[in-house]
C-alpha cells in the first residue's frame, strides 16, 4: 500500500471517530510529520506516514526528536493497522501510562515510546 493510502485512509478513520484531522505543510521547513489528529480531549498526535517497510529519513527522525522534547505526542507509521491502534489508544486515556506498541517498531519489539522516544536513533 502506499504512502498516501495509509495516510489517505488513516484520515477517513480518524474523521469518523470525531478527530480534526490538519495536514501540515510548512514552507521552507522539510521534515515534519505529515499529519496532526487532534482527539475530542484535546490530545495532539503528529504522524509521519511510511511506506510499508520504509523509515523515517535523517530530517524526519530530527523533527520527531524535536518535538518530543516538548512533550508533544509524535509516531510514524508504514501501515493502517497501527495507526487505528494507535488513534483508539488515545481514545482510551492510554497514551499517558507506558509506552505502548503501536507504530512499525512494533514489529521490532520496540515501543513507540509516545513521549520519551526511546526507539529513535
Amino acid at each position: 500500500m502506499l504512502e498516501k493510502k495509509i495516510e489517505d485512509n488513516a484520515r477517513t478513520y480518524a474523521l469518523t471517530r470525531q478527530w480534526v484531522v490538519i495536514k501540515f505543510t510548512p514552507r521552507g521547513e522539510k521534515g515534519w510529520p505529515d499529519r496532526i489528529f487532534i482527539n475530542r480531549e484535546g490530545i495532539h498526535v503528529w504522524i509521519e506516514f511510511k511506506q510499508p517497510g520504509e523509515e523515517p529519513e535523517p530530517i524526519q527522525y530530527f523533527r520527531i526528536k524535536q518535538l518530543r522534547k516538548r512533550k508533544c505526542h509524535v509516531h510514524w507509521f508504514d501501515n493502517l493497522h497501527d495507526v487505528k491502534t494507535c488513534l483508539t489508544h488515545y481514545d482510551l486515556g492510554e497514551h499517558h501510562e507506558k509506552p505502548f506498541m503501536c507504530c512499525s517498531n512494533s514489529a521490532r519489539n520496540q515501543p513507540c515510546g509516545c513521549s520519551d522516544g526511546s526507539h529513535l536513533r
